[in-house]
């Protein structure tokens, strides 16, 4: 059973990694699986009925059934809430973790691009779900991905960046053990405590350059970009005193794909540039050059992949 409530007005950890500067002067996966000991049997609706609780109770999911990227369940264009139950196997497996159980899959496709935050409830969640969002397609046939966790936090807040007239595939997944779920999607800007913010501050130095470098295990970060970036990131403090250009390099290491984001917010609506080492066409390598006015920014050196890796960065101030 699914239930879908619409709202109005509701509103990973990451290694700090260590720097360098070379003037003196200028001054980062565990699989949760869960058991019950009341089963239930799953029919092609995807409604669950009493059962005895043998593995066999459950019958095969098939595709169509609604929840299945086929027939998802259709979220509104405003802030929304949901709820269901998840038993037995699954269709769809996933980049970000284990997941055998099956899957309720939702579809979102907003008027406008728009920040999206999704918060599990711990009152209402049985299992710790696998959270899959994708762009344009669903299941096996996506390719572009906006968001990925093996273990959600329930309570802790995750956004993603979505874009006007697109459709985004929102797949609720478990480990095998399943139950009941509940989740809120808000579509209210998202608050720079959000975003993870790394203690050291970029301080525009004429002629000085700023070094630093990072590695990190694999999983999602925090950070979204209207590049991508579902990797682990930094994003630092960056303050301009004078207008000029800046720029910036980020080299991956190991299979780090690095992605370079400037904004003013957590929100990649507020990003003033981004680049990647996709869009410039140079894997493990990415460089943007940006003019900036006085004022206070964010710099995020983000990922394009879950994989795990790490960036050496190098900013300068012409």
């Amino acid at each position: 059973m699914r239930l879908i409530s619409v709202g109005i007005g509701l509103g990973l950890c990451v290694v700090s990694g260590c720097g360098l500067r070379s003037d003196p002067l200028f001054i980062a996966d565990t699989d949760v699986g869960s058991s019950a000991t009341d089963t239930m049997d799953t029919d092609e609706s995807g409604d669950a009925s009493e059962s005895s609780g043998e593995p066999g109770d459950f019958p095969p999911p098939v595709e169509g059934r609604a929840g299945s990227c086929t027939n998802p369940i259709e979220l509104p264009t405003t802030d929304s809430s949901a709820s269901g139950e998840l038993r037995g196997p699954g269709l769809y497996t996933t980049e970000c973790g284990a997941a055998e159980g099956l899957e309720d899959v939702y579809s979102f496709t907003p008027v406008g691009a728009t920040d999206v935050t999704l918060t599990f409830d711990s009152a209402q969640n049985d299992f710790a779900p696998i959270v899959r969002v994708t762009e344009n397609a669903c299941g096996e046939e996506a390719t572009v991905l906006r968001q990925c966790t093996d273990q959600w936090t329930v309570d802790n807040k995750r956004h993603f960046l979505a874009f006007g007239n697109r459709t985004y595939y929102i797949a609720v997944d478990s480990s095998g053990g399943g139950g009941n779920y509940a989740f809120d999607v808000s579509l209210e800007p998202v608050p720079l405590q959000e975003c993870d913010i790394h203690p050291e501050t970029i301080t525009q130095n004429l002629g000085s350059r700023f070094l630093w470098e990072n590695e990190f295990p694999g999983g999602q970060g925090t950070a979204d970009s209207q590049c991508g970036g579902v990797g682990r990131e930094n994003v630092f403090p960056m303050e301009i005193f004078s207008p000029g250009t800046v720029s910036i390099t980020a080299t991956g290491l190991g299979a780090y794909r690095p992605l370079i984001s400037v904004r003013t917010n957590c929100s990649a609506l507020t990003e003033s540039e981004c680049i990647s080492d996709q869009l410039l066409g140079t894997p493990g390598f990415a460089f943007l050059s940006v003019f900036l006015e006085p004022g206070s920014y964010f710099l995020s050196i983000d990922s394009l992949t879950l994989d795990e890796g790490g960036y050496a960065l190098e900013v300068d101030f012409g």
